[in-house]
């Protein structure tokens, strides 16, 4: 079953997800954190199948929700110097997406059984460069 069709899910769940999948895609596709609201929101109703699909879901009422949501939680933040969209309520146009920070994958027997040889120090400072 279609997910934008599916009596059983909200449409503020479905647009939620469909922001969460371009919050994680964007990054890697585009090598940046900041994006331009018109991109998303394009995003979010291609996703829709059309500016009908994402009307009958809620519309631009339930993406303001979603957004603010997702500001609140602190995946995105808007940048300050941006201008508003235009419309109501607004929104900032430029946000900048945040990289959640990434888990130890190292336990300490591990730690300790390389620390013998080598400095490790660094990569328990910065759990990324952990493989």
């Amino acid at each position: 079953m279609d997910i934008v069709k599916n009596p059983f899910i909200h449409g503020g769940d479905i647009i939620r997800r469909f922001l969460e999948a371009f919050i994680r895609e964007y990054p890697i596709i585009n090598k940046k954190s900041k994006f331009n609201l018109f991109e998303i929101e394009k995003y979010v109703v291609a996703k829709c199948k059309g500016q009908s699909g994402y009307a009958d879901l809620g519309g631009y009422e339930l993406f303001y929700q979603e957004i603010n949501n997702l500001m609140k939680a602190g995946e995105i933040m808007p940048i300050k110097n941006s201008s508003y969209n235009g419309q109501y309520p607004a929104l900032k146009t430029t946000w900048k997406i945040f990289k959640k920070a990434k888990e130890n994958s190292w336990t300490e027997n591990d730690i300790f059984s390389g620390s013998d040889h080598i400095d490790l120090s660094f990569y328990v400072r910065n759990p990324q460069y952990q493989n």
